[in-house]
């Protein structure tokens, strides 16, 4: 006999905008391995996968302006994941230079939703793009340290997903965004991971992060770290991607450019707090070295400098090289702990690392994110194939 899960149907066939993903009853079935019921599952899934679900809104898109466009609507009309607007975020404490930090972090990277309800990561879009998706959920794109210090605390530690061109280099097309997007929930799966187990889920991807004086005319993407195993797969991503350059201006951007979101909500030493204007944009060196990494304070906004900058508070000139700055908190910040919120429960094993790490709830210190005013993805009829247990294949529209 062979045991088939629906998530292993779904990365079999590609499928995952399927209608057997919005069918939580359909969790296993028991069939032999020459069932011809199987290959008749795996088929029709597959022929009906293309013409449902995010693909067949990005089919045109061909630069980062089309696929900004695909992606506004959708997050206009709400369509994420279940695990964005929810209060299943998780929670990090950040001590260091005598205070704690409580932040809410999302699960996963940022995603849209299609029809099927399967979370698609969104890559390929501009880093103005990522800001908007920060905005619409009070969060912000984290600082070169926050992000490692983050990655560092995963619970969840797949390999770094490439996706490269067939003569080397990353491939930058619409496609490689759907092929990362496959690959990481077959990877997921493998391990185990699900949308609501509460646990961090980043590392195998990079994603936009704020600096100081960002202008709008280049990108800055860091991270993406984690090996097979468990391990570091490559050093982080560093100044080489936040420097103006031909292959780094604001035009471009790959598969792997994903979105990291905390939340705005915080607490520091007990008090409730905006992580933005109370922590980063505190005037104690203390206090924002608990998230900031360089060597002058600034406003985790994109742009945050030039004529076109979103900044709140002033930031400052960098002076000199600035090598030593950055994620792992270099020329500036404090030496920090980052530690699973105190009172929460659950557990996980990172792959190759052998130590179970804690699993955790969508609060930090009490903190909730909170959005049940948000709209919801509208309702749409699907046409589900059914796999029965007791025998036979039926239809129904959900």
């Amino acid at each position: 006999m062979l045991a088939i899960r629906r998530s292993t149907i779904l990365a079999d066939a590609r499928a995952r905008h399927s209608a057997l993903s919005r069918l939580p009853h359909l969790s296993e079935v028991a069939l032999r391995a020459d069932d011809p019921r199987v290959e008749r599952v795996l088929s029709v899934v597959h022929v009906g996968a293309a013409s449902t679900g995010v693909e067949a809104s990005l089919a045109d898109a061909k630069t980062v302006e089309d696929v900004d466009a695909v992606y506004r609507d959708y997050l206009a009309r709400g369509a994420v994941p279940g695990y964005v607007k929810t209060d299943d975020w998780v929670g990090r404490q950040i001590t260091g230079g005598g205070h704690t930090l409580d932040v809410l972090v999302l699960s996963d990277y940022g995603s849209i939703v299609g029809p099927d309800g399967v979370p698609f990561r969104i890559g390929k879009s501009s880093q103005g793009l990522a800001q908007e998706y920060a905005d619409a959920f009070y969060s912000i794109l984290p600082s070169e340290k926050l992000l490692t210090d983050l990655e560092n605390s995963a619970d969840v530690k797949i390999g770094f997903i490439p996706v490269q061109k067939s003569g080397g280099g990353a491939d930058d097309s619409v496609e490689a965004v759907i092929i990362a997007n496959d690959k990481a929930i077959a990877a997921l799966d493998k391990v185990g991971a699900t949308e609501s187990d509460g646990l961090l889920k980043i590392g195998f991807r990079k994603a936009y992060v704020t600096r100081p004086n960002l202008d709008g005319s280049y990108i800055a993407i860091h991270g993406g770290r984690w090996s097979a195993a468990g391990g570091l797969v490559q050093p982080t991503s560093g100044h080489a991607h936040t420097e103006p350059s031909a292959a780094n201006d604001w035009t471009y951007s790959d598969y792997s450019h994903g979105i990291v979101l905390v939340s705005r909500k915080a607490k520091l030493d007990g008090v409730d707090v905006d992580l933005r204007t109370d922590v980063f944009g505190s005037d104690d060196p203390e206090i924002w070295g608990l998230v900031n990494g360089e060597r002058v304070k600034f406003d985790p906004v994109f742009p945050n400098a030039g004529a076109s900058s979103a900044a709140k508070f002033s930031v400052g000139s960098m002076s000199g090289s600035d090598e030593s700055g950055g994620g792992g908190g270099g020329g500036g910040g404090v030496d920090t702990t980052v530690s699973p919120t105190p009172g929460t429960s659950g557990g996980a094993t990172s792959p190759g690392d052998g130590a179970p790490t804690a699993g955790l709830s969508g609060s930090a210190g009490g903190l909730k994110q909170k959005f049940s005013t948000l709209s919801t993805p509208s309702k749409v009829g699907v046409v589900a194939l059914v796999l029965l247990v007791g025998g036979g294949i039926a239809w129904a529209v959900i």
